[in-house]
């Protein structure tokens, strides 16, 4: 991915979320509090998801290219039995 288009899509995300953020905190049930909190709580929700996503696709990463490496020489040797 370019690094001008990972710019662009977080800045484009960005402008939204701003606009969103002056009407939430104008609004009487939320204000700025209710609205601080939601938006620390959801982005930690997603900091512990992205870490659970990492821990969990490191092994299945491995085991990838552990089948990548074990499977050639299982083809091999298959190969050379039925010749």
């Amino acid at each position: 991915m370019s690094v001008y288009l990972s710019t662009f899509i977080s800045g484009a995300i960005e402008v939204p979320v701003n606009v969103v953020a002056i009407f939430v905190v104008d609004r009487r049930p939320f204000g700025r509090r209710v609205s601080g909190c939601v938006s620390f709580v959801v982005a930690g929700v997603a900091c512990f998801l992205c870490a659970v996503a990492a821990l969990l696709g490191k092994p299945l990463w491995t085991r990838t290219f552990q089948n990548n490496y074990s499977q050639p020489a299982i083809i091999i040797i298959t190969r050379w039995k039925v010749l």
